[in-house]
């Protein structure tokens, strides 16, 4: 599985705590902020932040704020 990298050039892995920038935005105004700290995770064997898939948070880009520590 792919694990990309944050902003400051850190793999991230999984159980780390992320946050986004900015938010996605719909044809009818409506708004989801990718700005929340989130926990990455795995479903389905699809990379996850919190709710939303990887992808949704890569345009904006994303920082690592909490790394995981169990190993």
């Amino acid at each position: 599985m792919y694990l990309p990298k944050d902003k400051k050039g850190v793999q991230v892995q999984i159980g780390d705590k992320v946050h986004g920038f900015g938010c996605i935005k719909f044809q009818d105004g409506w708004r989801v902020s990718l700005e929340s700290i989130v926990t990455v995770n795995v479903q389905d064997n699809h990379l996850y932040f919190g709710g939303l898939s990887y992808e949704s948070y890569k345009l904006g880009g994303f920082v690592i704020v909490e790394k995981n520590k169990i190993k």
